[in-house]
């Protein structure tokens, strides 16, 4: 979440995950209340360029919502090789709930 706190003006961001509990990490993010009053950056668009192992499909629905947390102003998730259209479908249907 400290990127999303302290880079504000972060419009676009292209990343790299190797984190075996990224699903453990958001839910973490989620239970706890550390930084969720900040102000926030306005990040529209992330691209997640490579992730070494295949989130859950169990967990597809935490890790968005764990994105969409961080980062409020998301509106869209580019995946390296298409095996996070899950994750931007699950984004988009969390995107008209709010």
């Amino acid at each position: 979440m400290s990127i999303s706190v302290h880079c504000l003006y972060i419009t676009a961001l292209e990343t790299h995950f190797n984190n075996l509990k990224m699903a453990d990490d958001m839910q973490r993010l989620l239970d706890g209340d550390s930084g969720r009053d900040k102000v926030k950056c306005k990040l529209r668009n992330l691209t997640v360029e490579h992730l070494p192992l295949e989130v859950r499909a169990e967990d597809i629905g935490t890790v968005a919502i764990g994105f969409k947390d961080i980062f409020p102003c998301l509106a869209d998730f580019a995946g390296y090789n298409g095996s996070w259209s899950e994750l931007k479908s699950e984004l988009a249907d969390r995107q008209r709930r709010t």
